[in-house]
């Protein structure tokens, strides 16, 4: 995983993978597809609520940075609350989508790790352990 400008990229030998081959390479692992749509529902959600948030308060500080300084203390408010709820909800979609790329990369670590299989041996086939 690689953070962005844009969010967090997902990197696979190379390649910046797009949302739809994130969650069909996360399949495999329910948790990790889990964590990983979750993130993204709240980062989109921190995402649009932000924006707007962000332009109100903008707004509100160049009105009265201006010679005609009135300010709304109620769309001044309503734009704060929004843009730290905004910071929270994208910072908490970012650390979902870290925690499933880890979840993913573990699961795979795993199965590579250990592996119980019939195989041919040199006195025939058996079971063999490997790790």
């Amino acid at each position: 995983m690689k953070s962005g400008f844009f969010g967090p990229s997902i990197i696979r030998s190379g390649t910046r993978l797009s949302t739809s081959e994130v969650k069909n390479i996360y399949s495999e692992n329910q948790d990790a597809l889990d964590r990983f749509s979750a993130g993204r529902t709240s980062k989109i959600l921190g995402d649009v609520i932000g924006f707007p948030a962000g332009y109100i308060v903008g707004y509100q500080i160049g009105k009265y940075l201006t010679s005609n300084p009135t300010v709304s203390g109620r769309w001044f408010g309503i734009g704060s609350v929004a843009t730290v709820v905004s910071i929270l909800l994208t910072r908490s979609g970012i650390n979902n989508i870290r925690q499933s790329t880890d979840i993913y990369n573990l699961g795979i670590r795993r199965k590579e790790d250990s592996d119980f299989s019939f195989r041919p041996t040199e006195n025939g086939v058996g079971l063999v352990f490997s790790f």
